[in-house]
């Protein structure tokens, strides 16, 4: 009973199927689409760290689900200026919470389909065509993306 109420209870975690998605913002949604779409305060943010030659980081807000705290930096195609990328900070400063989170994750998707040698893991998500990821350096981030089509993997 316990397990399918932590998995029921994650689901605030994960998008939701009316689109694919991290919570309130779909996929390709402009900074200022994304803007307007958040139930909770949202601003600008860049950070030149998690900017890639692909994407570059624009929005910040927090989120709360299940005991887990997070800062949510967004981040933005370059070239089309839709939203490809949500990570997600845990905050976590006795560094225990990751493996609860993984865990949690595990809880709702299964296995992971891809567990690297740096604790990375992966799951795929295609009931929301989410690749969802934790990437346990410098902190503890669950990384939402579109899952690749065979048109971005091309890219």
């Amino acid at each position: 009973m316990r397990m399918m109420n932590i998995a029921a209870s994650l689901a605030v975690l994960i998008s939701t199927p009316a689109f694919a998605g991290w919570q309130w913002s779909n996929w390709g949604m402009t900074p200022q689409q994304v803007t307007a779409a958040a139930p909770d305060r949202i601003g600008p943010y860049h950070d030149a760290k998690l900017d890639t030659p692909s994407l570059i980081s624009e929005l910040v807000t927090t989120h709360h689900a299940e005991g887990f705290d997070f800062s949510v930096a967004m981040l933005f195609d370059r070239s089309t200026s839709g939203l490809a990328q949500v990570r997600l900070l845990l905050n976590d400063p006795d560094g225990m919470q990751c493996s609860a989170l993984s865990g949690s994750l595990r809880n709702v998707y299964g296995p992971p389909e891809t567990v690297a040698v740096m604790g990375f893991r992966r799951w795929r998500d295609t009931a929301h065509g989410n690749l969802i990821t934790i990437e346990p350096l410098g902190g503890c981030w669950l990384v939402y993306e579109p899952i690749p089509t065979s048109e971005t993997s091309r890219l």
